[in-house]
């Protein structure tokens, strides 16, 4: 007995000099965690400021010559350029009275940087640029900053746990160790068994989208195809292959390649409905995640343009990639030419986004 609560005394000194020394070290690992972060995001912030001006101003400069020219089409994809780097959400070139002339990505109003300048012709202000900088260092910094405090903060009170119920812990575990190891084991094992499972869903995420758009009579699309290459350039896509009334086209960027194939057709479709009325337009898209597959992608692209003119239709893993049903309205799509395969058809993009497409469609129309 009294063996025994020697060993227990021990446990509790020794617990106790382990926490002497180690409750200053978190402290002191805290303070200059916290210390160190302050200063980090310090210097995130003036090194976003110089890379937002510079760049703001820079690009003030590549877009004088097409403000005076009046190229506002050039205005737009400059800016589309700009935004799917991804450092900047969003971008807006306006004239010297304050008049919205283009503009890319979605603004926000949340702590995002902006930065302005103004594009001089001559001697005079001919216009105003403004360009919004992503917030992701400060947002990462912060992240890590609360994942170091955290940590730190539970092994705190871990810690003050294991010193305050000293004797509860070591019992516990003298009544684990004198338990069947076998069984014990037995356990562990057919529990890891009942908890694993097949994923339902196991479909390999998409890397990039191919675009096909069939058009009808010929004569007319003709008339179309110049406009309608500037449209897929506006978004960033390149034509693996055109015809009189066919145009094939990949897109390849990060996240959004579904979405940029589209914008790609709405923008052409609402061209041809306001000024060519005689033609038919159908498209299809498909998405991949191995460029190898491109082949069989297309060849789906094309089945899919070729169930119906005067729809854009999608296949299913379009309609499940990325935020697709978030910003289109899009709804299932029902064919005797397609009894056994999903088919979705998007009617158009949201409200917000529409508008955007609605706007670039008209400038499209006057650089003809």
């Amino acid at each position: 007995m009294n063996s025994d609560h020697c060993h227990r005394s021990h446990v509790k000194y020794s617990l106790a000099v382990i926490l002497l020394i180690t409750v200053p070290l978190i402290l002191s690992v805290t303070l200059s965690a916290v210390f160190l972060s302050a200063l980090l995001l310090r210097e995130l912030d003036g090194q976003a400021d110089d890379f937002g001006q510079t760049t703001a101003e820079l690009l003030a400069v590549s877009s004088e010559e097409y403000l005076i020219a009046g190229d506002l089409l050039s205005l737009n994809v400059l800016l589309s350029e700009l935004v799917t780097k991804g450092h900047f959400s969003h971008a807006s070139i306006y004239s010297a009275d304050s008049h919205l002339l283009a503009e890319a990505g979605n603004s926000t109003w949340g702590e995002d940087r902006e930065y302005t300048a103004e594009i001089h012709y001559q001697e005079s202000i001919a216009g105003h640029l403004r360009i919004t900088l992503a917030h992701t260092e400060q947002s990462s910094a912060w992240t890590i900053t609360i994942i170091i405090v955290s940590n730190l903060l539970l092994i705190a009170i871990v810690a003050l746990l294991v010193h305050r119920s000293g004797d509860q812990i070591l019992t516990f575990l003298n009544r684990l160790q004198s338990q069947d190891n076998g069984t014990h084991v037995g356990d562990m094992a057919q529990h890891h068994s009942g908890a694993q499972s097949p994923t339902e869903h196991d479909a390999t995420a998409c890397r990039f989208s191919v675009l096909v758009i069939r058009l009808k009579p010929v004569r007319v699309a003709l008339q179309l195809k110049h406009v309608m290459n500037q449209a897929i350039s506006l978004y960033n896509g390149d034509i693996i292959h055109q015809t009189d009334d066919e145009v094939v086209v990949v897109y390849t960027a990060d996240t959004d390649h579904c979405f940029q194939a589209i914008c790609t057709d709405l923008v052409i479709q609402s061209l041809a409905d306001d000024h060519f009325p005689g033609l038919e337009l159908g498209a299809g898209i498909h998405c991949g995640g191995d460029l190898d597959d491109q082949d069989a992608i297309k060849k789906h692209a094309i089945y899919l343009a070729s169930l119906g003119y005067g729809n854009l239709l999608t296949s299913e893993s379009v309609y499940f990639s990325g935020d697709v049903q978030k910003r289109v309205k899009i709804s299932e799509f029902h064919s005797s030419l397609a009894p056994d395969s999903k088919v979705f058809a998007i009617e158009s993009l949201q409200d917000d986004y529409q508008t955007l497409i609605n706007r670039q469609a008209v400038q499209l129309n006057q650089s003809r």
